[in-house]
């Protein structure tokens, strides 16, 4: 069985910025947002486990899905991993990405909100929740057993090259 790879990209490759009364959100400065300290490079490295089967499921507004689509090109981000653009996939709700995750055979995913794993517990059967906000993740704590929680991309690196 060939692994395949999901990642989300908010919070797990874009870091996020976090502001008064939560996360701000991408706008017209988003090319000065960094990427996650060391994503690119693991990325890059996971093509050795992975192959050519390395996604990016992302929710986002249609407005944000620009943004997004400007920052990968900005840090050069398809050239830099190995991962082609025609494996980046959009949904406009969290939820929607099980369907994607469906479609594609997705075997790992990657995310930092454990809404979103939640969703997908039965379905994915390699879950990771990067580097999660207690406050978020407190509300879905049921989730927990079914996911690992890894702090940054050296750990998750690690256990997805096992």
């Amino acid at each position: 069985m060939f692994k395949k790879l999901g990642v989300d990209i908010g919070g797990v490759i874009i870091a996020e910025i976090k502001a008064e009364g939560g996360l701000a959100h991408i706008d017209e400065d988003h090319l000065n947002v960094l990427p996650v300290q060391s994503v690119l490079e693991a990325l890059a490295q996971l093509e050795h486990t992975f192959k050519d089967q390395r996604f990016l499921i992302s929710k986002a507004r249609e407005e944000v899905e620009g943004s997004c689509r400007s920052w990968l090109q900005h840090y050069k981000f398809f050239e830099t991993t190995g991962i082609p653009e025609a494996h980046l996939h959009f949904c406009r709700e969290r939820s929607g990405k099980k369907a994607i995750c469906r479609e594609l055979g997705i075997t790992h995913f990657v995310d930092d909100k454990l809404e979103v794993l939640s969703h997908l517990v039965g379905l994915v059967p390699n879950l990771f929740l990067f580097n999660p906000d207690e406050n978020e993740t407190r509300p879905y704590a049921e989730y927990l057993p079914s996911v690992t929680v890894v702090p940054d991309w050296r750990s998750l690196t690690q256990l997805l090259q096992e």
